[in-house]
C-alpha cells in the first residue's frame, strides 16, 4: 500500500501528465492540448501557493482550509496585492480586470485540482480527512464573461485589403481569413494544416471548394464550403498554416489590429471573485482574440439574413442536440455543404462571397 505522505501534490501533478500524454501516444486516452495546459497550469498555481507559505504541500496535507485559502492566496498574487520571490506563472496576461480573477478561471483551476486529487485517491493515496471533493463549498460557479463585440463586415473587409508588414500579423491575417468565413473554433483551423480543398459541384452543376471542419470537443465533423478570402490564403500558401497555439495567435491578432491602428473600444462584462459582476471598456487591440473570429462568422451572416438553422448547421451545434429530429437527419456532409453554399453564394456582401 502506498502512504499518502510519500507523494507531493505537485509531483503527483507532473507523474499524472506524463501518464496522460503516454496514454494519448498510445491511443488509450484523449486530451486536447488545450486540456493538458490546463493540467500544467493548476500545477503552476500550486507552485505559487508553496512559494506564498514557504513549504511543500503533501497530498495528504491538502486539507479543507488550505484549499480555500489556496484560492483567495492565488488571486491575491494574479492582482499583485501578494507579492513573490519566484512567480511560476510565466504569462502576464492572465488577469484582465484588476481586481481579480473571474469566476470562470476559478471555476477552471479548483475543477482540475478536485479532478487530479481525486486520481490521487485512485492510485492509493490518502486525501486529508477534511477534504471531501463532493463537498459543495469547494464550489465555484461557473460565469463566463460576455464579449459584447465581433469583427464586423467592414472591419473584416479592411483586414482583407490590409498588407501585413511583418510574418506573425499576415500569419495572423491569414487566421482571421480562415475563421471568420468558416466559424471554426481555434482547435478546427489548427486542423486544417495537411488537408486540401476538396470540390462538391451541386445539383445545379456549379461548383466550390469545401474543407473538413473537425472538433474534437463535440467528436462532429462537417464539410464546411470555403469562401474567396479563405481559399486565396491556401492558394498563395499552398497549403493551410500551422496554428499550434491559441495564446500566440490571440497575440498575434492583437498585433495586427494595432499595425492598422484600429482604435475601437468595446465592452467586456465578468464575475470577479469577490466582487461581483463588473463592467469595462477595452480597447479591442486589447482583448481581441482567436474565439472573436466565430463570434464574427455567426453574428455577421444572421445580419445579412441567413436563415439561423443554416449558420447553425455549420458551428456543429445543430448536429448535436440529441433531438429525435437530428436522429433521423441523415443528410451526408456533402447535402449539408451544398445546402449552406446554396444559402450564401449570393450574399451582399464585399467579404463573405465565393467570387
Amino acid at each position: 500500500d502506498k502512504k499518502s505522505d510519500e507523494m507531493l501534490v505537485t509531483d503527483f501533478i507532473e507523474d499524472y501528465i506524463e501518464e496522460s500524454k503516454e496514454l494519448v501516444r498510445k491511443g488509450q486516452k484523449k486530451l486536447a492540448d488545450s486540456s493538458m495546459r490546463k493540467y500544467i497550469q493548476v500545477n503552476t498555481h500550486v507552485k505559487n501557493y508553496q512559494e506564498f507559505i514557504e513549504k511543500k504541500i503533501y497530498v495528504h496535507e491538502l486539507s479543507y482550509d488550505v484549499f480555500v485559502s489556496m484560492i483567495d492566496i492565488l488571486n491575491k498574487i494574479a492582482i499583485g496585492q501578494i507579492k513573490l520571490k519566484v512567480n511560476h506563472q510565466k504569462s502576464k496576461s492572465r488577469i484582465t480586470n484588476e481586481e481579480g480573477y473571474s469566476l470562470n478561471t476559478l471555476n477552471t483551476f479548483t475543477s482540475r485540482l478536485k479532478y487530479m486529487l481525486g486520481e490521487a485517491r485512485i492510485r492509493g493515496y490518502h486525501l486529508h480527512p477534511t477534504l471531501h471533493l463532493d463537498d459543495k463549498r469547494l464550489v465555484i460557479g461557473a460565469c463566463k464573461g460576455l464579449k459584447h463585440f465581433y469583427f464586423d463586415a467592414d472591419l473584416l473587409y479592411k483586414i482583407y485589403n490590409h498588407q501585413a508588414l511583418t510574418k506573425p500579423t499576415q500569419h495572423a491575417k491569414d487566421y482571421i481569413m480562415l475563421a471568420s468565413t468558416t466559424g471554426m473554433r481555434h482547435q478546427s483551423v489548427s486542423l486544417l494544416h495537411g488537408q486540401q480543398p476538396q470540390p462538391i459541384t451541386t445539383p445545379s452543376g456549379v461548383e466550390f471548394f469545401g474543407v473538413k471542419n473537425i472538433s474534437n470537443k463535440t467528436g462532429i465533423k462537417l464539410l464546411s464550403p470555403l469562401m474567396k478570402p479563405a481559399l486565396e490564403v491556401y492558394d498563395r500558401l499552398g497549403e493551410f498554416p500551422k496554428y499550434e497555439s491559441v495564446t500566440t495567435i490571440t497575440r498575434q491578432i492583437r498585433a495586427l489590429l494595432t499595425e492598422m491602428k484600429v482604435n475601437d473600444k468595446v465592452t467586456l462584462e465578468r464575475t470577479i471573485y469577490g466582487v461581483g459582476k463588473v463592467n469595462e471598456v477595452k480597447k479591442m487591440t486589447q482583448v481581441a482574440s482567436s474565439h472573436v473570429c466565430r463570434a464574427s462568422f455567426i453574428t455577421n451572416l444572421l445580419n445579412l439574413r441567413v436563415d439561423r438553422n443554416k449558420v447553425q448547421m455549420m458551428t456543429h451545434k445543430a448536429m448535436s442536440d440529441n433531438s429525435a429530429f437530428s436522429l433521423y437527419d441523415k443528410r451526408s456532409e456533402i447535402d449539408r455543404a451544398i445546402e449552406f453554399f446554396d444559402a450564401t453564394k449570393d450574399l451582399d456582401s464585399e467579404f463573405f462571397r465565393y467570387k
